[in-house]
């Protein structure tokens, strides 16, 4: 009879960073949904891994967590709709996923460091009246649906 040895490493092995062509497709998918419930299952099939092969890769590849990204992402919309000033505050919590303005005000803060009104106030006073009616049109075309043609 003859035994062999196998070798175990000691430490288990670390996943690698997520594919970029299934990190291009959370990313995507995240932005296409910001105005919904986004789950971890969601991002994962987006992907096509399971929700824990998912999540370890995803932060390796983009070094946070799957959560805190999304979050990151509303965020970031958020200040561009913030610029808008006839766009109510709970108008912008509902359009970038929040269930609550009191909610959406919380996590703003963490992120950005003041209240959205606050930062709406100072932003406005930054940018005057000329830039305002610039960033304001700039918007309105980002919103605008992308044609045929340009497509």
């Amino acid at each position: 009879m003859q035994l062999q040895l196998v070798s175990y490493d000691s430490q288990p092995s670390r996943p690698g960073p997520l594919q970029k062509w299934r990190l291009r497709r959370v990313v995507e998918y995240v932005d296409s949904h910001l105005g919904e419930r986004i789950m971890l299952s969601d991002l994962a099939a987006a992907a096509g891994l399971t929700r824990m092969h998912f999540a370890a890769q995803f932060r390796v590849a983009m070094g946070i967590r799957p959560h805190h990204y999304v979050l990151r992402r509303r965020i970031d919309h958020a200040c561009a709709l913030l610029r808008d000033p006839e766009l109510p505050l709970v108008e912008v919590a509902l359009a970038v996923g929040f269930q609550t303005q009191a909610h959406f005000t919380t996590v703003f803060k963490r992120y950005v460091g003041a209240t959205p009104h606050r930062w709406r106030r100072c932003e406005a006073a930054l940018l005057g009246e000329p830039m305002r009616k610039a960033a304001n049109f700039a918007l309105e075309h980002a919103r605008a649906p992308i044609s045929a043609a340009n497509g």
